[in-house]
Order: C-alpha cells, then structure tokens, then sequence
C-alpha cells in the first residue's frame, strides 16, 4: 500500500518530469493537465501543441493562426440615371477579382435633381455630381467599405446647366463647365469636409461645353465644346488652382464633341466627335498645354463616351447609334489609335469609365437603363463581357469609379 506521502512525492517528480520533457511522458489515455488544455469545438491541435482554428485559420510554421481566405477588395462605382422619382444615384462595390457588381448599402440614393456628370476625389473620399437643371454641385462623402453615400452639401454653379465635372490628380481643385452659359469654373477643395470654394475667375469656353478633362501632370485642363464645328477649349493651371487661357485656345476638333479625355503618360488628348463619328487626336505641349493635331480615326456610329486605361495603352469608346463599345491600342510614342475590335453593350450607352484597377470597363446604357461589366485583356486590349448588365433608374447618363 502506497502512503500519503509517497503519491505526493511522485506527484512532484511527475510534475518536474512534464515541466522537463513536455507532454510526451504522460501515460497513453490520460489527460494532460488541465492548464494544457486547448478548445476542441472549434480548433485543432498542431505538431507542437498550439490549437489552431480549423474554420478560418491555418498554422504558419510559427505556430500563429493566420487568416486562410478574405474577401477580395472592392471598387466603389456610382451610376447617375434620370429617374423620374428622384432615387437617381446608384452606388454598387464592385469585386476587385471578378468585376461583379453588388449594390452598395442604402442605394439607390436621393439627389433631388437631374444628373448630367460626376467626379471621385483621387483619394476616393468624394463624390461631386454635377446636376444640370437646378445649376449645383452636390457633395457626398463615400463610404468604401459599404459603398454607402452620405450627403456632404451642394453649391450652386457658377453658370446654367452645368454638364461636366473634372478633379485634378492632387485633389485639390475641381473644374465644371456650365453648357448654357459658355463658361468654366474652378473651386478648391476642402480635404477634410469635402467643401467647395471658388477660386479665380470665371472663364469663356466655346459654345456648348459639355465635358471638361484634367491632363496627370495636374497643369492643364481641356474642355469639348459640343457644336457643329467642334472645338477644344485649353486653360492653363495657376497655383492656387485658377486657369488662363492656352494661346492658341480653342482648338479644332470634329462635329459636336461629347468626351475629352487626356492620357495618363500626359502627351496625349483624345476628343470624341459624336456626328463625326471620329476619335481626335492630339499631341500636348508639355510647357505650353497647346495641342498639335495628330489624327482623326473613325468610330461605330455616335461615340459619346471616352475613356483611357491607367496604362495609357487602351481608349474605349461607348458608341450610342451601335450601341458597342469600340477598343484601341494606343501608340505611346506617336498617340496613334489602332482598332483592336467592337463587343456589344446595352441599348444607348452614352458614358463608360476604365477602373484604376486596370482590370475592368463599365459602361452606362442611357436606352437599356442599365449599367454593363467587361474583363479587360491586359495584352490586347480586348473586352469580355463580365455577364448579365445590372438595371439602374431611367436614362443612366455617367459611371464613375474610385480605388479601393
């Protein structure tokens, strides 16, 4: 018969022999001590003993638990559509690995007026629309993770029926150009709150602006005048954000611009001539903003949409009377366009936007009250069509995107 103080001083060697050796010497089917214990309903048990959480967590050869899967990162998108009953911004997130658009918490949202343009702070924070038939620019600040837009103000335009809306690449300026006032204005903006502010004076265009472009160097901007004998309007940045006139401004482009767009490498302007059925193109002065004519190169019928690839070598054009999106090559030493293809859109598409991703084109379908999704080949250029295109409100008339 073992006495009292024998099994205590074989507890204490055992105790010592564990401290020593690990749980290694305790007897096959016993349990370790308790101290050592490790949840069994939601974890295993690795080589050396730690527990590793077996449902969302794997074991790095440290030991620690690290995460097996999260979900991919999204792009905010915005649509503005026409709807009569005022829901008239359509917020979606956007997955950053497939394209596939989800709608954003609380879309669609109320902007109380009709939309004509749009522009997302480099930053991703804001959102500025620019609505047309009450002259202001309503401000929202973006939720990211929800695609959640929150009211931030409005400021009424500087001229009549305000049409396009351009932000330039340090966020801190915004341009807008006012259609029936002939007119462009600046604002500088408020990083913190969003806020607008005038700046400078307000500048002539030519007839009919209708879309305004910031080149990435942040020193000039450009406008399309949308009139027969189309025109490209030029200012130069000053400082504090104000413009002056380019010598030389404006300057000739095909029949009724719709859509200016400048390349990301900066040497390049591209202009769409919606009765011309031609893309112009253009050199950029680097000191000067003066363009040089390159060349006009034809379109499917009616493009009024035109957009760039961040790598600067693709432009699409979302072309209305064919209603196709058409895909060029863009020459990076001489700003050539070399046709790649065509892939159908929805019915009318008036506006599209590239991600800064690089990854995806979307385009808004003005007939087909919709918003469409395509793969970009990053050799080639070509489009493939992501799926079915996702309904949004009457008369969708932009699309824009913001990083993740």
């Amino acid at each position: 018969m073992i006495s009292k103080r024998n099994l205590l001083v074989r507890a204490i060697l055992l105790a010592a022999l564990l401290a020593i050796f690990g749980s290694t010497l305790a007897p096959s089917g016993c349990d370790p001590p308790i101290d050592l214990l490790k949840a069994t309903s939601s974890a295993t048990t690795s080589p050396t003993g730690a527990a590793t959480a077996t449902s969302s967590a794997t074991t790095s050869p440290t030991g620690a638990a690290t995460a097996t899967s999260s979900p991919a990162a999204s792009l905010f998108l915005c649509v503005g559509a026409n709807t009569s009953a005022g829901n008239n911004l359509f917020g979606f997130l956007a997955n950053a690995s497939t394209g596939v658009l989800s709608s954003g918490a609380g879309s669609p949202f109320s902007n109380g007026a009709n939309p004509a343009a749009a522009a997302i702070t480099p930053s991703g924070a804001f959102l500025y629309v620019a609505n047309s038939t009450v002259n202001a620019i309503a401000i929202y600040s973006i939720n990211a993770s929800t695609g959640a837009l929150t009211a931030a103000g409005s400021i009424a335009s500087t001229g009549a029926f305000p049409s396009g809306v351009a932000i330039d690449p340090t966020g801190r300026f915004l341009y807008e150009v006012n259609q029936n006032s002939n007119t462009i204005s600046s604002f500088t903006i408020n990083p913190s709150t969003g806020g607008l502010t005038q700046t400078g004076a307000i500048l002539a265009t030519g007839p009919a602006p209708v879309s305004v472009s910031v080149n990435s160097t942040g020193h000039f901007v450009y406008v399309a005048n949308d009139f027969a004998t189309g025109s490209v309007s030029a200012y130069l940045i000053n400082s504090g954000g104000s413009l002056t006139p380019v010598s030389g401004s404006p300057f000739a482009a095909g029949s009724n611009p719709t859509s200016v767009a400048a390349d990301p490498g900066a040497g390049f302007l591209y202009v769409a001539n919606s009765l011309s059925n031609t893309i112009t193109a253009y050199t950029i002065n680097p000191t000067t903003g003066a363009l040089g004519l390159i060349n006009s190169f034809g379109t499917d019928a009616t493009p009024e949409g035109i957009a760039i690839s961040p790598s600067g070598d693709f432009l699409y054009s979302a072309n209305n009377g064919a209603s196709n999106i058409d895909e060029f090559t863009i020459n990076s030493s001489t700003g050539a366009l070399s046709p790649v293809g065509s892939i159908a859109a929805g019915a009318g598409p008036v506006a599209l936007t590239v991600a800064q991703t690089g990854s995806f084109v979307y385009v808004a379908n003005a007939s087909a009250n919709s918003v469409s999704g395509f793969t970009i080949n990053s050799s080639t250029g070509a489009l493939t069509s992501i799926g079915a295109a996702t309904t949004v409100g009457e008369d969708p008339v932009f699309v824009v995107t913001a990083s993740p």
